[in-house]
């Protein structure tokens, strides 16, 4: 497509997993000629990869992260809450939901994404002994500190990496952290297989709970070639429409909700499928090496911000200097959620979009789980109205570069008249 047409068409995807049709028809038939050998490769891999002693295969991440929060509660006194994040992904909240556990939340630094040490204290010394941290759009935290500040509270790490895909410390991948480590291979992580998630485990104190956990998985259990099929499906219209020329078709579709943050009620967690976990294995290469190439598109969006060409006001976060950043989009905070919103609706074909909209305090469904009073999350509530983010997968073009780049300018100009 090609010309003026292709120009009007053309919408940029904000965020983007890599998928190859013939390593998708690998994965089909590798299913159908081998049954269940693809989740004992995966597992096997991930287990080698991230230093695991056990890897549970689950339906999602969502699902891993629920069934991580019930393992660590056996760990605790019934009751003892959970140290959630208080900006990040909505299915946070979702897992406790499902896990029945407890919250209390904790503030997050809007320059490095990373939790504010002072409202982390807070949350651990106000009785929490699970630690959910998240590495938001790759940005990497501090495990050393983590590790050393769970280990002082007796509480347990839970490593949130589902969007960490090509983040590290210390010479450590990240995926490698947690007690527990939470994977996703869903649609937009950076690595994916149609679906799926894991929960891997360290140490052997989680005999009994992963035991438990793969009984209930098995009991609830879905057939598997449909949803490997569901799964396949999914996979190869990801691949067709996860383009910029085609991407604007899907917003057509009344309900798919693309682009929109939503709150999804926790489900009863199953057996990812088959075929997921094929597809997962055989993208495991071509996401680490997409996920090396996201931090020169990442470059250049801070370039252009370093020679003036995006507006000082519209701040970047910044990752952990000593640290490596997976980049799973660039994120900017704005002065204010009505300029940040404004700049979402003007740079959407160029793949600019919004964070999460709500602080994860502030969602209905967190209400009945706080274990505390409510607190102010500064860092947080400024994160929800004015986070912004750029795209940073290979895809990305000089037209979106120059896209974005007008779409500041003009906000900048917009706020230069209006003050």
């Amino acid at each position: 497509m090609s010309g003026r047409l292709g120009r009007v068409i053309r919408r940029q995807v904000p965020v983007a997993s890599p998928l190859s049709p013939s390593k998708l028809a690998l994965a089909a038939v590798e299913v159908l000629t081998t049954r269940d050998g693809a989740p004992e490769a995966l597992r096997a891999y991930l287990a080698a990869r991230f230093r695991a002693d056990t890897v549970l295969l689950t339906g999602s991440g969502t699902q891993a992260l629920q069934l991580a929060l019930a393992a660590a509660a056996t760990r605790a006194r019934r009751g003892t809450p959970v140290a959630l994040p208080a900006y990040s992904c909505y299915d946070l909240v979702s897992a406790a939901v499902g896990a029945d556990v407890p919250v209390l939340f904790y503030d997050v630094d809007p320059v490095s994404l990373g939790p504010e040490p002072t409202s982390l204290a807070s949350a651990l010394e106000g009785g929490a002994r699970t630690l959910v941290a998240a590495s938001l759009y790759g940005f990497p935290l501090d495990w050393t500190v983590l590790r050393r500040t769970c280990r002082a509270a007796g509480a347990v790490l839970v490593e949130d990496a589902a969007q960490g895909l090509g983040s590290g410390w210390a010479s450590e991948e990240g995926g490698s952290f947690g007690d527990l480590t939470v994977l996703s291979f869903g649609r937009g992580k950076g690595w994916t297989g149609g679906s799926g998630g894991a929960l891997l485990m360290r140490g052997q104190a989680w005999a009994e709970p992963l035991d438990r956990s793969a009984s209930a998985i098995e009991a609830v259990g879905e057939a598997p070639t449909l949803q490997g099929a569901t799964d396949l499906a999914a996979s190869l219209a990801q691949w067709a429409l996860g383009r910029p020329a085609l991407y604007r078709l899907p917003g057509f579709v009344p309900g798919l909700g693309l682009g929109e943050t939503r709150y999804k009620a926790p489900a009863a967690p199953v057996r990812m499928s088959g075929f997921a976990a094929a597809a997962a294995l055989r993208h495991a290469d071509l996401a680490l090496r997409s996920a090396a190439r996201r931090a020169g598109i990442a470059e250049t969006w801070r370039e252009l911000g370093s020679t003036g060409a995006l507006p000082d006001e519209i701040t970047p976060c910044r990752p952990l200097a000593e640290a490596v950043c997976g980049w799973l989009r660039y994120p900017l905070v704005a002065p204010d959620g009505p300029g940040a919103r404004q700049v979402a609706r003007d740079g959407i074909d160029f793949g600019v979009a919004r964070g999460y909209p709500i602080a994860l305090p502030d969602l209905p469904q967190a209400g009945p789980l706080l274990a505390g009073a409510p607190g102010a999350f500064p860092g947080a509530r400024r994160l929800a109205e004015a986070l912004l983010t750029l795209p940073t997968h290979a895809a990305v073009t000089r037209t979106d570069f120059r896209g974005v780049t007008r779409v500041l300018g003009r906000a900048r100009a917009a706020r230069a008249v209006a003050g």
